[in-house]
């Protein structure tokens, strides 16, 4: 079978294929890259795809457990860089400012541009431990910051990728938070929350962690928080508990706006959680399970979830 011959970077398939109701809100299906089965799918160990259709980055193990080989192609198919090889790779993700980002085990980010030419590099701390998580988050000035978490639970921040100056801050508690995110809140500073079960704690550059006593009003203490997401607006955060409940809280944690239980499957243990505009979240359960939740407020009893298979 010949493959169809790749559109030009200009025809964004932008159109919606398909759409679906979730009560008030509806969801559009839309097919924005093509070509996408000479990616080979079945052998990626990672893969990040841009921003507001920016291009695609897939990272290969073909020979060695430690050693990516990573692509980057644009929407078409075309292919703008291959074969970067990148020892000890952990993450990688794209910038608001369309750089591709490349963590390693040991604390190193890589920054290449769209085209695959290296930019810089940041090396968080030399005595760092080898990274458990990292989060990329959105700045003021439309770029992208990110922090990193050390398997000690130290947490080291730039607060952008092209402007890299890195600051810490240690949790006081040994074990690792259950859940926690990164935000940058609207003209203020970079923000590091920390949740661990239903205990949170917050602080920001200059300031310790200090324990957020006036989420009580909505947490639920029974329960242990396990995913938190920040909205693109960065004024909200969609909260998962172990016991299925999704809340939409404030920024700053004092407000709950939402509350959803899900009964029908252990969402706890999810691949991927996230936003889907402003009424709406995810959660993909498996690669061919996914539930999207209506958060809005103009929801009614009975219209707040959908399963799709």
């Amino acid at each position: 079978m010949v493959e169809p011959k790749a559109k030009l970077d200009g025809e964004l398939c932008l159109r919606p294929s398909s759409s679906v109701y979730l009560g008030d809100q509806q969801l559009f299906f839309t097919q924005e890259y093509l070509q996408t089965g000479s990616l080979s799918l079945k052998h990626v160990v990672a893969f990040a795809a841009c921003q507001f259709s920016g291009p695609i980055a897939v990272a290969y193990q073909p020979t060695r457990p430690n050693l990516w080989y990573i692509w980057i192609k644009t929407i078409s198919g075309r292919i703008l860089k291959r074969d970067m090889t990148i020892n000890d790779a952990v993450f990688m993700e794209w910038t608001r400012s369309h750089c591709l980002l490349v963590l390693t085990k040991v604390g190193r980010a890589h920054v290449y541009s769209s085209l695959g030419e290296k930019l810089s590099e940041i090396v968080f701390d030399p005595q760092m431990s080898d990274v458990y998580e990292s989060r990329t988050f959105a700045t003021s000035r439309g770029d992208s910051g990110i922090a990193v978490m050390d398997v000690d639970g130290q947490v080291s921040v730039v607060n952008s990728v092209s402007e890299p100056v890195i600051w810490s801050m240690k949790p006081p508690y040994d074990e690792l938070p259950t859940a926690w995110t990164a935000f940058q809140p609207h003209s203020q500073l970079t923000h590091i929350l920390l949740i661990f079960e239903a205990v949170f704690l917050m602080g920001c550059q200059g300031e310790a962690l200090t324990v957020q006593h006036h989420a009580a009003a909505w947490v639920d203490a029974n329960t242990k928080y396990v995913k938190c997401v920040v909205d693109d607006a960065r004024s909200r955060i969609a909260m998962m508990t172990e016991n299925g409940k999704i809340q939409i809280v404030s920024i700053d944690l004092s407000t709950c706006f939402t509350t959803v239980e899900i009964a029908q499957h252990d969402i706890s243990k999810c691949i991927s959680f996230g936003w889907m505009g402003n009424s709406a979240v995810f959660v993909q359960i498996s690669p061919s399970l996914t539930i999207f939740i209506n958060v809005s407020s103009r929801r009614k009893p009975g219209d707040e979830v959908l399963i799709y298979e």
